[in-house]
């Protein structure tokens, strides 16, 4: 097990910030380097399906190293055709935006990648998407933000992926309600 002085936050900074993820910058400062190779040659390589994977993944990538902008150009030119990329690319747009601060951009990408992939079968990334959703939507003071967070730790318990269900319980203690206040209504506007 490793010390705290190796580990960085999802978001580049001190672990604990925001109850980010705790990842060894090492591993970090490795999928960069790998990232720098893998993404010319998906783009060289020109299919929709290589590209769209390969931008998603870098945005993941430059987030957790604390520079999402540099991937910023790569998604401007992708292009989905097919709804599995789109639904990538509708991950990968949250995750810039929720790191740029545009909290309300994000949750919209969220929502709608959590749709998309709720739609596709694919649980963890529909689980991801809720945890994003419900943390935007906490730091946004929105009243609903705790039932998106609800579903995620349901999805993630049945995945068993301890990790991802402490980040969840982190976010679904940040927007516990006040006692009181009535819960529910529509999830995404307000």
């Amino acid at each position: 097990m490793r010390g705290r002085a190796g580990l960085r936050g999802r978001d580049g900074g001190a672990p604990g910030r925001h109850g980010a993820v705790l990842r060894p910058s090492r591993l970090v400062a490795e999928a960069a380097e790998l990232e720098r190779r893998f993404l010319p040659r998906a783009r060289d390589i020109g299919d929709p399906q290589v590209v769209s994977n390969a931008f998603a993944i870098a945005a993941f990538i430059e987030q957790a190293g604390g520079d999402p902008e540099l991937a910023e150009p790569f998604l401007a030119g992708a292009d989905a055709p097919a709804a599995r990329y789109q639904h990538c690319l509708s991950t990968a747009g949250a995750v810039l935006a929720e790191a740029r601060g545009d909290l309300d951009a994000a949750a919209d990408r969220y929502d709608q990648a959590s749709a998309g992939w709720r739609r596709f079968g694919v649980v963890l990334e529909h689980a991801q998407a809720l945890l994003g959703l419900g943390r935007c939507a906490t730091r946004l003071g929105r009243p609903w933000a705790r039932d998106p967070l609800d579903e995620a730790a349901e999805l993630f318990g049945q995945l068993r992926a301890p990790g991802l269900l402490a980040e969840t319980g982190h976010w679904r203690l940040q927007a516990a309600e006040p006692i009181g206040r009535p819960r529910g209504g529509p999830r995404r506007r307000s």
